[in-house]
């Protein structure tokens, strides 16, 4: 949850998290 950029599944605690799904790559 407050790691975002490691959890993909984040976007669904809340809307922030989808836009940091698409930095998702770039951590993996």
């Amino acid at each position: 949850v407050i790691t975002p950029w490691r959890d993909r599944n984040v976007r669904l605690e809340g809307p922030e998290g989808i836009q940091l799904t698409l930095f998702t790559p770039l951590g993996e």
